[in-house]
């Protein structure tokens, strides 16, 4: 056996691995039964295999990086950095090892989207039937259940709110493909699937996942400019009419959640160091005198990203999701950047009102963050890649 052949299964075996680690990504959450568990199955399944196989062939996984994953890695590298005027107690191997993590996402999306987007898109409706089948066991408990209020789910969910980033995601994903699906069995798996999902986001009783589904039902119906557009957008409306009459409390209990309270703090903070921010990990709360409580970030990514890396490093993470944006609108013939972009817009919204700290190790915050942008910059490699093919064909 010649070290071209071994490599090749080597390869092959790795991409297999990669192929069950994501399917973890997005699912594990509710199958497995801690955060911790989670994060290990995927260092081993994803993370390790991810970085081997990039090892393997340097010159077609790094040549053929997209502009998102490009400006990630400058992103990465400047929050890196901010760990040098943080007062947080960690070291750079810390954010650097964090970066690893993230870096290792966007490998695997575009190894397993290399040959075939549809490798991912066939991953991502696995995962997400197995969530729907989940989550439906978990509303059958809650119905049956009155220890408490709010859904949560199953596994290693413990936060209605988090949970509902996962429930979010899976929804938007699949009312995308029921819209664009003309298979008749297809499109009803996948209209079951957005009802069941819905139901389980109204159970969880958060708002963000609502105000979030209503910002990327616009945009779907902005991109796509034609008699769906219209469906889609008397269809949200009705919706959210609906909801709101038979489960008011959704929108007027909690108030705002002392959100505006927790935003102004961090204004008037990143207004002291707009710059450089305060740095990876900083330990500099935001404390609310009503509640006599500090929070550690803002919830809200966009403002968590500005107060810990100041305006550089919030202008790279604009970038990232500004340029994907503008590639998925070039691209919106393609259902599988209409999916995509629905995606990102929804992650966008969601941010508005949770965070997650900067460079968070693999949970749910990661739905509504890096799996988007990871899902568009893969899409973006295999179409470079395509064209590469076609031009090298013609020459």
């Amino acid at each position: 056996m010649n070290i071209s052949t071994s490599t090749e299964k080597t390869e092959k075996l790795l991409t297999i691995l990669l192929f069950l680690g994501m399917f973890f990504v997005f699912s594990g959450m509710l199958i497995l039964q801690k955060t911790s568990h989670y994060q290990t199955v995927f260092y081993i399944l994803v993370l390790g295999p991810s970085i081997i196989i990039t090892m393997i062939n340097p010159r077609k996984s790094i040549t053929n990086l997209s502009n998102i994953t490009k400006i990630f890695i400058v992103f990465s590298i400047w929050s890196s950095i901010s760990i040098f005027w943080s007062d947080t107690q960690e070291n750079i191997f810390t954010a650097i090892k964090r970066s690893a993590y993230i870096l290792s996402l966007f490998l695997a999306f575009s190894i397993l989207s290399r040959e075939k987007t549809n490798n991912i898109i066939k991953i991502m409706i696995a995962s997400g039937i197995t969530i729907s089948l989940i989550s439906a066991y978990s509303l059958f408990e809650f119905q049956n259940s009155h220890t408490t209020d709010r859904l949560v789910g199953e596994g290693a969910l413990t936060n209605p709110l988090l949970s509902s980033h996962i429930y979010g995601f899976f929804l938007v994903f699949f009312l995308c493909l029921g819209s664009i699906s003309d298979n008749f069995k297809s499109k009803t798996a996948y209209l079951i699937c957005t009802i069941i999902l819905l139901a389980t986001v109204l159970a969880t009783g958060s708002r963000t996942p609502l105000l979030a589904l209503a910002a990327t039902l616009i945009w779907v119906a902005f991109i796509l400019k034609n008699k769906k557009s219209i469906i889609i957008t008397i269809s949200s409306i009705t919706t959210l009419t609906i909801t709101y009459f038979i489960y008011p409390e959704i929108f007027l209990n909690r108030g705002l959640s002392y959100r505006p309270e927790l935003w102004s703090i961090a204004i008037e903070k990143i207004k002291s160091q707009p710059v450089l921010g305060y740095g990876f990990d900083s330990s500099l709360g935001f404390h609310i005198d009503s509640l006599d409580i500090t929070f550690r970030e803002p919830h809200n990514i966009h403002l968590s990203i500005f107060f810990f890396t100041g305006i550089i490093g919030f202008a790279l993470w604009g970038a990232m999701h500004v340029y994907a944006l503008w590639m998925c609108w070039k691209n919106k013939e393609d259902s599988l950047f209409l999916i995509a972009s629905a995606l990102l817009v929804y992650g966008i919204a969601a941010g508005m009102t949770e965070g997650g700290g900067l460079l968070p190790r693999p949970k749910e915050h990661w739905f509504i963050t890096w799996i988007p942008l990871a899902f568009v910059s893969a899409l973006l490699t295999h179409k470079t890649l395509k064209t590469k093919e076609s031009i090298a064909e013609r020459t």
